[in-house]
């Protein structure tokens, strides 16, 4: 039997569309995993840009206070030592303690963020592929239809009884 070339250019018409689409979904998805990757990125950037600034101010801020500390202790008449210098050491080992807390919490957000990155640029190379791969299956399911259209000029999409072997 000879193939139907009505069927055959249609098979062929609606192939290329589907894999078409499929490979712009893919690429499309790609593109959306690399944006929220670069967000979150950038989210990791400011925390660590934030946690900088306010130990900066905060270590400005205890700098300010142990020489307002010496200042009053030095004009009450009193050596900066005894109870004075406890209060200083404290004073200083306490902006130590928030200095470090700082630099952990913004570490911490950072590194949520970039492991976010990741998973989102891991996700959009997931999309991608298995976009690609379904426009593959489409190319050969396609083909394995347009032979057996050839091959028996009926479409085994409209006869299930042919079967696709």
């Amino acid at each position: 039997m000879g193939a139907d070339p009505v069927s055959l250019s249609l098979l062929a018409g609606s192939t290329a569309m589907s894999i078409g689409g499929d490979i712009s979904k893919a690429f499309t998805a790609k593109a959306a995993g690399e944006a929220e990757a670069t967000e979150y990125e950038q989210q990791a950037a400011i925390a660590r840009q934030s946690a900088g600034t306010k130990i900066s101010s905060d270590d400005y801020q205890a700098i300010n206070i142990l020489n307002r500390i010496q200042s009053g202790t030095a004009a009450s008449g009193f050596t900066s030592s005894g109870s004075a210098r406890q209060v200083t050491e404290i004073s200083g080992e306490e902006a130590r303690i928030n200095d470090m807390y700082t630099r952990y919490s913004g570490k911490l957000t950072a590194s949520r963020d970039m492991y976010a990155a990741n998973v989102a640029r891991f996700q959009g190379n997931q999309a991608f592929a298995s976009g690609i791969v379904g426009a593959g299956m489409t190319a050969v399911t396609s083909g394995l239809r347009g032979y057996k259209i050839f091959q028996t000029g009926q479409d085994p999409a409209m006869n299930p009884l042919l079967g696709m072997a």
